[in-house]
């Protein structure tokens, strides 16, 4: 192979790895772009599985902390009531 087309061989590989570059770069913008938009409430949202609307997963751990605090709730009333009831 000559000069020349070493030369023409090395652009057009460059080119190449720009191309691969810029599609590289494209699909992890738009993979940024929808992990953001699953996380605050840019889109119309879906049903958890209780049936309550959430528009994002913000919303969805919101729901699930809810949950958490209501089943710690529970948990220490049922252990003041075995408490009080072990008195007797």
């Amino acid at each position: 192979m000559g000069k020349f087309s070493e030369i023409m061989n090395d652009f057009e590989q460059e080119k190449l790895r720009a191309k691969n570059a810029k599609n590289a770069d494209d699909y992890l913008a738009n993979g940024i772009y929808r992990l953001a938009a699953a996380i605050t409430p840019k889109i119309p949202g879906s049903n958890d599985d209780s049936g309550t609307h959430v528009a994002s997963l913000t919303e969805a751990v919101m729901g699930v902390t809810s949950g958490l605090i209501a089943i710690a709730s529970a948990i220490e009333n049922l252990a003041n009531a075995v408490r009080e009831h072990s008195d007797e």
